[in-house]
């Protein structure tokens, strides 16, 4: 790699978002977060992370579901990358997003890291209010939707 130089690029980071979806009362839920940190601090936002430079997107989505809702063991799948360009105000971040559906009996959350609260929201509300999710997490709600 003689005369490389990875200066010339600029940098950007990855984070993954998770969708964990469950159906109650007949309605499709989802589990989101409230942030207690900038950016979008008290916001409603999907549960996510940045990815580590030694891990693999697939650990950082355990991690992330874990740290921030203390859920173990759940199955994801990727669902998608979103790399809009101002989807994040910090910084140019690209996001691989995974979802799973999950049965409600299997769903025993809490408010982890970076989080005031966590609870289950039913999906066409949120993606039918005027209320704004933290960075474009809407937009990936009704994608994955």
């Amino acid at each position: 790699m003689e005369g490389y130089d990875s200066s010339k690029y600029e940098k950007m980071s990855v984070a993954t978002d998770l969708l964990v979806f469950t159906v109650e009362d007949d309605k499709l839920k989802i589990l989101l977060v409230e942030r207690s940190e900038e950016p979008f601090k008290n916001a409603l936002a999907l549960p996510g992370v940045f990815v580590g430079i030694n891990e693999t997107l697939d650990e950082a989505a355990r991690r992330g579901i874990k740290e921030e809702t203390g859920l173990k063991n759940i199955y994801f799948e990727q669902l998608y990358t979103f790399g809009e360009v101002k989807r994040d105000p910090r910084m140019r971040i690209i996001s691989v997003a995974y979802m799973a559906l999950v049965p409600l009996e299997k769903l025993d959350f809490i408010a982890g890291e970076r989080t005031v609260n966590a609870a289950l929201y039913d999906v066409e509300e949120i993606i039918s209010s005027k209320k704004k999710l933290a960075f474009d997490h809407k937009d990936i709600i009704k994608y994955a939707r």
